[in-house]
């Protein structure tokens, strides 16, 4: 049996924040990580495109989570957005400081050890052989027969984005089996399948508005460069739309792209430019050529048609990318069931919960890292005062 004041099933963002957090409030703290991958920080280290957007100044507490990182000699940037890379903008030096970190803090990292059941032995049965005050945790690893045992336990073991870098929903059934109910989940910030056959567009960027649509009515707009794919839309303001589709079915939401969102008199412009360069040349320089010939073929010369087209092109949704695809889960761990300042169960004493596990789904831009950090950080100082 090994024990521990401290075990943390997760080194993912985190858990390595939640990890290194409660080292700095307590150092004598007997504390370990178990990871089931290889290595600790997958995601982190693929997120942002390999860049890792850190936090956003627009994200609660954003001050504190810099805070953080300038406590374990993370340098950072803002690239004028309001949003947070490391200086290098290098995902992977993010994780090396986080693991060196916890390494000279003296926590024990355990990698391929894969959690399979954790339970919770009570105050009145432990109290009589060990005066535990709290209870303890027993976690069962796959393929060990030894069991690991804390008393106090952080569950960050991630959502279901992103699978192959180990986020499988492991986190989702432990909780669930230790009483929480867990909201309905769902891939979330990923791409849109269309029913209409784009791939000829496939590969083409543009700068536009893209508007969602619920049986006709809008719901929500952003602005962004729109990539399509083989089988519908992509790209960053794509995928913040998907989080305002939360009605089945979903062939009841379209979407309409507004390639000219800064011209509100487009067919005057259309008009103009007719007679400047000639029908078949009016939309140069507007559109990329791709979708110049779509709407042209489209509009058949009709000019009203092709001024639509252009400011309301129109797509119908016919799924939403998988699991594979999604940056993060929406859905989780219900919020109610754990404390917001120190993201302990309410319903098990001496659980924490904190990460992707959580029902928690933010924008991109760094607001769901920053809710990761965030509610490690907390339980990791919570859990340190035994």
């Amino acid at each position: 049996m090994k024990t521990y004041d401290v075990i943390i099933i997760g080194a993912g963002a985190a858990g390595m924040a939640g990890a290194i957090a409660a080292k700095q409030e307590n150092p004598k703290l007997k504390l370990a990580v178990l990871e089931k991958m290889d290595r600790p920080g997958l995601k982190v280290a693929a997120s942002g495109n390999g860049r890792c957007n850190i936090t956003n100044t627009s994200c609660p507490d954003y001050l504190g989570t810099m805070k953080f990182f300038q406590s374990i000699g993370i340098m950072t940037r803002d690239d004028g957005r309001g949003w947070i890379y490391p200086y290098n903008e290098e995902a992977k030096s993010v994780v090396s400081v986080l693991k060196e970190t916890m390494k000279k803090q003296g926590t024990e990292l355990f990698c391929g050890k894969r959690v399979t059941a954790v339970s919770h032995i009570d105050y009145e049965e432990t109290s009589k052989v060990r005066g535990d005050k709290d209870g303890m945790f027993e976690i069962l690893v796959e393929g060990e027969e030894e069991s690991y045992k804390a008393k106090r336990i952080l569950l960050s073991t991630g959502g279901k984005s992103g699978p192959k870098l180990g986020t499988t929903g492991d986190g989702f059934i432990l909780a669930r089996n230790l009483g929480h109910m867990i909201r309905t989940l769902v891939p979330s910030l990923t791409t849109i399948e269309t029913h209409e056959d784009v791939r000829y567009l496939s590969g083409v960027r543009a700068k536009a508005r893209v508007t969602l649509y619920f049986e006709g009515i809008p719901v929500a707009a952003e602005d962004g460069e729109v990539q399509f794919t083989e089988k519908g839309i992509s790209g960053i303001c794509v995928y913040n739309l998907t989080r305002y589709m939360t009605e089945l079915p979903l062939d009841s939401y379209g979407v309409r792209i507004d390639f000219l969102p800064d011209v509100w008199n487009i067919e005057e412009l259309l008009i103009d430019r007719e007679n400047l360069m000639g029908k078949e040349d009016m939309l140069l320089t507007m559109v990329k050529r791709p979708l110049r010939k779509l709407i042209e073929d489209e509009a058949g010369g009709d000019l009203h048609v092709m001024a639509n087209l252009v400011k309301e092109f129109p797509l119908s949704v016919k799924n939403l990318g998988g699991w594979r695809q999604a940056q993060v889960t929406r859905g989780g761990v219900d919020l109610s069931q754990v404390s917001h300042e120190t993201q302990e169960s309410t319903i098990v004493k001496g659980l924490f919960i904190a990460g992707e596990v959580l029902d928690y789904d933010g924008p991109c831009g760094g607001f769901n890292l920053n809710n990761a950090w965030q509610t490690g950080i907390k339980a990791g100082r919570a859990m340190a005062t035994l």
